[in-house]
């Protein structure tokens, strides 16, 4: 690219194919210009700025700047910005306030040692490597401050065992969320129950259910429930046809004006834990909500259900992510084995 620009000529290579990345690229050399004036540096000493030639200060970026600026531009208007803030605070700690350019495949091992030692899981240290993965990349193709790359490696993850809850594990669930929510007043033990089983029922994701607005997402005349954009984790809508007990679930709220649940972040998650340990699952990982969903989808695949059409109905973007469920299907294994006994 060539241009010039407030009195300074640029000339340099993009390294893009592709027009709207040429296109950024020319931005984000832009903005090192204004930059380069703010420091109030003299012209005369850069006539024709190329990589690498505007003040060193300047294109040089320190952890919490950048960690500041990523989450502006990146993260802000995601429905998970507090969950990658929190991960951006911890990489700040564990790696320290050093310059971008600064930081090394040390670092990276350093990082990956204090997590594991501190408890975290292989899966986690992967969501950390992920986010300054993301922080890095943008800084390289974006902001075009750093000039080189470091490779992080993504450590492998061990195949967990995917948790169903079997129908008597089900009552005690819901038996056991009354209980321990009654501590919070009996309308909220209520709201509850109501909310574990509407999770049963359909399938969603906690955030999506806890969003839920009687009058915006509840179909009652063709019995479905639309979930919108705003409320899904994929940004997608998808409709869920309600069951009977889903049904009379949501006619409990058709009054209500704003969200039917709304509970406080993290609040069922923290009763989940309290009823792991009531019912003797401290050690089972794997005992935790999130599990709700991968037994509406096993339920499915064994009543015969296709994957294509549960992934429609748990909202995957990816056919692959539904595809872990396939072999939950005991009832079409025992059919595969049946053929055997054929004459």
């Amino acid at each position: 690219m060539r241009f010039r620009y407030k009195g300074i000529t640029v000339q340099k290579s993009t390294r893009e194919t592709l027009k709207h990345r040429a296109l950024l690229a020319e931005k984000a050399e832009k903005r090192l210009i204004d930059e380069y004036l703010r420091k109030n540096l003299p012209k005369d000493k850069a006539p024709t700025i190329r990589y690498g030639q505007i003040s060193r200060d300047i294109k040089r970026l320190r952890l919490r700047e950048a960690i500041e600026r990523i989450l502006n531009e990146r993260f802000k208007h995601n429905k998970s910005f507090r969950n990658s803030q929190i991960c951006y605070e911890h990489l700040l700690k564990y790696i320290g306030n050093i310059y971008l350019d600064e930081i090394s495949f040390h670092h990276v091992a350093k990082l990956k040692d204090i997590l594991l030692r501190s408890g975290r899981s292989t899966s986690t240290v992967n969501r950390y490597f992920a986010h300054l993965r993301v922080l890095l990349r943008t800084a390289h193709f974006q902001w075009m401050i750093l000039e080189k790359l470091i490779q992080i490696p993504s450590e492998r993850e061990p195949k967990h065992r995917t948790r169903v809850f079997t129908k008597e594990e089900e009552k005690l669930i819901i038996q056991e969320i009354g209980h321990f929510a009654k501590k919070s007043g009996r309308g909220v033990a209520d709201k509850a129950v109501d909310f574990t089983v509407l999770l049963f029922e359909t399938g969603m994701r906690i955030g999506e259910a806890n969003r839920l607005v009687f009058h915006k997402h509840i179909d009652l005349e063709n019995g479905m429930i639309h979930l919108s954009p705003e409320i899904t984790k994929t940004n997608s809508a998808r409709s869920i046809p309600m069951t009977t007990k889903a049904r009379e679930v949501v006619l409990k709220y058709e009054k209500v004006e704003g969200p039917m649940f709304d509970f406080k972040d993290k609040y069922f998650s923290h009763l989940f834990r309290k009823i792991r340990k009531k019912l003797g699952h401290e050690h089972d990982k794997e005992f935790v909500a999130h599990s709700i969903r991968h037994t509406f989808a096993s339920r499915l695949i064994n009543k015969g259900a296709s994957v294509y059409d549960v992934k429609e109905l748990l909202g995957h973007a990816d056919i692959s992510t539904t595809q872990k469920y396939a072999h939950l299907s005991t009832n079409r294994l025992r059919r595969v084995v049946g053929l055997l006994e054929e004459n």
